[in-house]
Parts: C-alpha cells; sequence; structure tokens
C-alpha cells in the first residue's frame, strides 16, 4: 500500500491491516487536523474493532459519511471522532487525497 503524504507522517502511529489505514480516536483527531490544515477534505469514517492476530472487523454504527454533507467536513469528522475518543475501536479516515 502506497501511503499518501499525510499517512506517511503518522505511519509510526498507524496500524496497517492490508490496505487499511487505522488511527486511535485521538491520533485520527490530530490527523484530521493535519487534513484541515492541508484543505483536503475528509470523505468518511470507519470504525473497526482490532481482533487477536491483527486481524480487524468493521463497526458499521462507527461510520460516517462525509463526501455528501455539504459541510464542513473537518468540523463533522471532529464531532464524529470525540464521541468515540474511549470507544476502544480505531479508525480509518478517508480523505480527498487518497
Amino acid at each position: 500500500m502506497k501511503l499518501t503524504t499525510l499517512e506517511e507522517a503518522f505511519r509510526d502511529i498507524a496500524f496497517l491491516c492490508g490496505g487499511v489505514f487505522l488511527l486511535r480516536p485521538a491520533d485520527a483527531l490530530r490527523f484530521v487536523e493535519e487534513h484541515r490544515v492541508a484543505a483536503i477534505p475528509i470523505l468518511g469514517i470507519e470504525g473497526f474493532r482490532v481482533l487477536e492476530k491483527g486481524r480487524i472487523q468493521p463497526q458499521q454504527e462507527h461510520t460516517a459519511d462525509f463526501e455528501f454533507e455539504g459541510a464542513n467536513t473537518h468540523q463533522e469528522a471532529k464531532r464524529f471522532l470525540e464521541k468515540r475518543l474511549n470507544s476502544g475501536l480505531w479508525f480509518e479516515v478517508v480523505s480527498a487525497d487518497r
């Protein structure tokens, strides 16, 4: 998997599973902020539970699609993640630079 420039900056704290780049909620918040500074829209976020042996399981109730929101995607993404700071989940943040 070829990482984007911003993903590369977060590589040391990310969990890579196949083609999925996952971050803990607090790190995902920082990742969203870096996208805001770079003016790169956030398209969506998907939550995952990390299981034994490095497997992951998507959590559909912890998924948000901002592609059609028309609002400030960075602010919406931050609100979404802030509600899940202590969830124990990992998050894939999908942005327009992928």
